[in-house]
């Protein structure tokens, strides 16, 4: 979400996620000090998120990885 937000809107914070994915503070938060724990994100209270080299080569790979399996799904389910 981090990476998708950042694409459309030029600052992500919190409230822009619990926005887009309907989910309380807290929880984002919780998710946000592990990403920053394991070097993934930077996240300080009440500041901008961003994620780091390593956050955005996992997020870009991920988004890669999700479109060719819904292109696959896509392929499988279109009628002969």
């Amino acid at each position: 979400m981090i990476y998708i937000l950042s694409k459309k809107k030029s600052t992500v914070r919190v409230k822009n996620i619990t926005a887009m994915l309907n989910i309380k503070p807290s929880s984002v938060v919780e998710f946000l000090n592990k990403l920053s724990r394991k070097c993934l994100a930077h996240y300080i209270k009440h500041e901008v998120i961003k994620l780091t080299r390593d956050g955005l080569e996992i997020a870009e790979k991920n988004l890669q990885e999700t479109y060719s399996f819904k292109r696959i799904l896509n392929t499988c389910t279109k009628p002969t």
